[in-house]
């Protein structure tokens, strides 16, 4: 019996009780995306930032525990993100900063723990359609902040960050909304002129911020999707091996001229082949990760508590900064080539469950996870995006590889996908195991 959801159909009717739910993990998605910045100021250094943060990971911990029978049956079944969030609880004991990673890492097993439990309360659309509205109202909000300077701002003389310290964390919030709102419009889930005008919003904030990273990943994650509905119908596996190993001889040949490559593109759209100092900071972020290849620093720990090695990172890249600005180098300083691999493998599979139901299936739901997770793999090449504490790209992520693991089960159980192609929360929990 899940005691959660029988209290609260004594309390309120069915439909009060969804409205609820969507309400609270639409208000939780808008705190992971950035609304928490516009609440609070700082995160890092305010209290009630933090007191709220503890609150909700307290709620979710309390609630897991409630259904502890259904969660960890899900956590069984697709217990990859969850190893490395306790991975990290674990870094303490090796942690250069221990007090830091204690903090950190509760808040990264407590996103992670609400992933999971979101995906046992909502279908993977409804969660989809929450977490669009979230990035809408953002948008939204950021709009209204660039109108009184719109013309200087999309001039290009200065990069706009809204409610967000730094101008790439706008434009990662920006053009997660374009994609969200594009994908759903596009499946006929969401309203097509909300998703308008949020694509509209979307792009200005992009502009304006100019983050070349998060225009590219939106490009690219959207163009799977199109050459998917092109198609039309399904393909054979044997169609799928063709195209991969055309895209391996494609991808061998890039590498090879990579250099002459990198250059050419970088010139035409007026970046700098070193992506904006990244390259010299990254020189300096190996040599650390040869220092401690194994478990790393400690989660988080890295950047507060090696002052020595950050400080000759700094020197030899010529600038200061509190990441790696690279989604594997970040594991790799937090905890080592274990959680390394272990993330590689994790979404290894998950992308290969992403196009093989992409390609091989009338899933509706497959290609929009797959788009999603290429942006945000995507993102973390010249950013720090992997496994964020109080981020609503670490908890998309974690999502689209369980949604991903449903579907495998599904398959695996010879069973009819539903009209969304996901599960119902309760039949799944009493499927049985292999």
């Amino acid at each position: 019996m899940n005691i959660p959801n029988v209290i609260l159909d004594k309390l309120a009717p069915m439909d009060t009780h969804k409205t609820i739910t969507n309400l609270l993990f639409i208000t939780v998605f808008f705190l992971f995306g950035g609304g928490m910045i516009m609440l609070t100021g700082h995160v890092e250094r305010s209290w009630l930032a933090r007191s709220i943060w503890a609150c909700i990971y307290v709620s979710a911990m309390g609630y897991g525990f409630l259904i502890s029978r259904l969660l960890l049956s899900r956590i069984v079944e697709a217990p990859g993100f969850m190893v490395l969030s306790v991975l990290c609880l674990f870094s303490i004991f090796w942690s250069s900063a221990p007090s830091t990673t204690a903090s950190y890492a509760i808040a990264l097993f407590g996103a992670t723990l609400i992933a999971y439990i979101i995906v046992l309360k909502l279908e993977a659309f409804q969660l989809l359609k929450n977490a669009t509205t979230a990035l809408l109202l953002l948008i939204v909000v950021n709009v209204l902040l660039m109108i009184p300077n719109l013309g200087y701002n999309l001039s290009g003389a200065g990069r706009f960050s809204g409610i967000f310290p730094q101008a790439n964390m706008l434009g990662r919030m920006a053009s997660l909304g374009i994609l969200l709102l594009s994908l759903l419009a596009l499946s006929d889930r969401y309203p097509k002129f909300l998703a308008g005008i949020g694509i509209i919003g979307g792009t200005l904030l992009v502009l304006a911020c100019n983050s070349m990273t998060s225009i590219m990943a939106v490009i690219l994650s959207l163009s799977l999707f199109f050459l998917r509905r092109s198609i039309g119908r399904p393909v054979g596996d044997g169609v799928i091996l063709i195209m991969s190993w055309l895209l391996l001889c494609c991808g061998g040949l890039l590498w090879l001229n990579s250099e002459s490559i990198v250059d050419f593109l970088f010139n035409l759209i007026g970046r700098s082949p070193t992506l904006t100092g990244r390259t010299g900071l990254w020189e300096g972020v190996r040599d650390a990760i040869y220092l401690k290849p194994i478990l790393g620093y400690g989660y988080s720990g890295f950047w507060t508590g090696e002052h020595l090695l950050t400080e000759r990172i700094f020197n030899h890249a010529g600038w200061e900064t509190e990441s790696a600005h690279n989604g594997l180098y970040e594991i790799a300083l937090n905890v080592g080539l274990v959680g390394v691999v272990t993330f590689i493998l994790v979404i290894g599979r998950s992308l290969l469950n992403a196009f093989k139901f992409t390609f091989t299936g009338h899933s509706k739901l497959a290609p929009v996870l797959l788009s999603i997770l290429t942006y945000l793999l995507i993102l973390g090449a010249t950013e720090s995006a992997y496994m964020i504490r109080n981020s609503i790209n670490w908890v998309l992520m974690t999502l689209c590889t369980l949604y991903l693991k449903k579907l495998s089960l599904e398959e695996g159980m010879g069973r009819v996908l539903g009209a969304d192609n996901t599960f119902n929360a309760g039949n799944y929990a009493n499927m049985p195991k292999k």
